[in-house]
């Protein structure tokens, strides 16, 4: 795409966003195994579970560090 000029075939708005989602939703979904979980794309989060909420927006740095 860099040679050519063209857009590259993994683009992220079209390729590599919507596969990352779904990669994480899976991790997510392996985390609270058992839990039936509602995904909701456009606002990005889940609408009947708080835990899984966390894990989508989890705290920016650990406990004791700070940037």
């Amino acid at each position: 795409a860099v040679r050519l000029g063209t857009q590259a075939g993994s683009n992220f708005p079209n390729y590599g966003g919507p596969l990352t989602e779904i990669a994480m939703l899976g991790i997510i979904g392996i985390k609270l195994l058992g839990q039936r979980l509602e995904w909701d794309r456009v606002r990005m989060r889940f609408t009947n579970s708080h835990a899984a909420n966390r894990l989508v927006y989890p705290p920016r740095f650990r406990s004791g560090w700070k940037l």
